[in-house]
């Protein structure tokens, strides 16, 4: 893909392994301490947005994709279809049923990105994936700048992805994969030993709280305490690699 913005593609073997906490913890050190403008997009089947972004309606998906497909150069006007939170981190608001964006094949995905690329506004494009491996989601990989497997400390279903994986898009594929365990529980005296070709970032409910804002419910991350430190070394990782 030719265009602006760093594509980075989280994805996963297993559900529940809270790879959307991992995907906008980066995003919030990206934006907070490196000043760089970050959009958020939702690859899930159903989009799990609303519970980190305050809800507008009108400010979604499936709205965006309607007008910049019937409307004139509607790709310049991303931000009006938009949520931002206190960090400057934008997103769609979800959609009501189905992600539109799985509706989508590979050519009309590819259509999609180089609306949002084409407006030279956003420094990285996170998408946030699930743990499928149809053509559409093995096409995200194959032309992100890099993708992150987000994984729990045993999860066996991790090999067998990797395996598909590099099967159908080649082995140097791998190259430009980051490995991160998240809620890794290791303790001091019964740690067990870390990969150091992985990033871990500690299991801790306590950089995870509910905030109100506007009416709406939110879950607001805090990376100053153990999370974020994983998530530190996860954002140094890559700048270092797209430098």
């Amino acid at each position: 893909m030719k265009g602006s913005g760093t594509i980075i593609f989280f994805c996963s073997a297993s559900g529940g392994t809270g790879k959307t906490s991992v995907t906008l913890g980066l995003a919030q050190d990206l934006a907070r301490f490196h000043g760089k403008r970050v959009l958020y997009i939702n690859y899930e089947e159903l989009e799990s947005t609303n519970q980190y972004f305050k809800v507008q309606e009108e400010k979604t998906l499936s709205a965006y994709l309607y007008y910049a497909e019937v409307g004139n150069e509607f790709n310049k006007w991303t931000e009006a279809f938009t949520v931002s939170n206190e960090y400057g981190i934008r997103a769609f608001s979800a959609s009501k049923g189905r992600n539109p964006l799985k509706l989508l094949n590979v050519q009309e995905l590819a259509k999609f990105l180089e609306w949002i690329q084409k407006e030279a506004s956003f420094d990285y494009i996170l998408i946030d994936g699930d743990n499928s491996l149809k053509e559409e989601t093995l096409w995200l990989i194959s032309i992100c700048d890099n993708f992150c497997t987000v994984n729990g400390e045993q999860d066996e279903k991790q090999e067998y992805y990797d395996q598909y994986v590099e099967h159908c898009l080649g082995t140097s594929i791998l190259d430009k994969r980051i490995e991160v365990i998240n809620g890794f529980k290791g303790k001091e005296e019964t740690e067990p030993e870390k990969d150091p070709q992985k990033i871990y970032i500690d299991y801790d409910e306590s950089s995870f709280f509910i905030q109100e804002e506007g009416g709406s419910f939110v879950t607001r991350l805090d990376i100053g305490r153990d999370f974020g430190m994983g998530i530190k070394e996860l954002s140094t990782k890559l700048t270092l690699i797209l430098q």
